[in-house]
């Protein structure tokens, strides 16, 4: 997996949305990175497993969250209803 994780609290987030995304959804972190000047975090998923036949294999889906967001992701010990929502309404278009 590659990352640009810089700080405890952006591991806690990425351990946190990684879990998350492999038990609901077969997806896993493969990125997740802040942007400073766009004052934003972009984390990347893609589908777990499939075959090298698999046409949704290398799918990603790039997702957007807010500093705000992140804090309150990496000082908690589970994702907060919105970002599961926001999981929940993304994720799925990584296997059609």
């Amino acid at each position: 997996m590659a990352t640009a994780i810089g700080t405890e609290e952006e591991r806690r987030c990425f351990e946190l949305l990684d879990d998350y995304a492999n038990a609901r959804h077969s997806c896993f972190v493969s990125e997740l990175f802040p942007r400073r000047e766009a004052d934003t975090y972009f984390v990347c998923f893609r589908p777990l497993g499939g075959s090298p036949r698999d046409s949704n294999r290398y799918n990603c889906e790039y997702i957007e969250f807010a500093p705000v967001e992140m804090r309150a992701l990496g000082s908690g010990s589970s994702l907060t209803v919105a970002i599961a929502d926001k999981l929940d309404n993304a994720l799925p278009r990584l296997r059609r």
